[in-house]
């Protein structure tokens, strides 16, 4: 091979490079978010959707693999009352704390 030759074939592999490392981040971020599975159950009573089931799907913290998570519209507003409650208690601690010890 000649000299043009070896050059555009270098500057293809480049194209390419980044390419392949564009979609490998894309595919990264996308892996991190939860994606619903748009899954609803009905419970058949229009007014009380509490008993819905809503799937998702989920990465437990330190795990790859997906799992599907189904729960109730009432667990999940349980589940983000009792997280509002802990953060509200664990910021209140750290207020506490601070201000025993001089502020900042």
């Amino acid at each position: 091979m000649n000299v043009p030759e070896l050059k555009a074939m270098e500057k293809e592999m480049q194209r390419m490079t980044a390419i392949f490392g564009t979609a490998l981040l894309m595919l990264s971020i996308g892996a991190c978010t939860p994606v619903p599975l748009n899954t609803t159950a009905h419970n058949y009573k229009d007014e009380d959707r509490s008993q819905d089931l809503v799937c998702t799907r989920e990465k437990p913290i330190g795990s790859n693999r997906v799992e599907k998570v189904c729960r109730t519209r009432a667990q999940i507003a349980a589940e983000e009352r009792a997280t509002q409650d802990e953060l509200r208690r664990q910021q209140s601690t750290t207020s506490r704390i601070r201000a025993e010890n001089g502020g900042g």
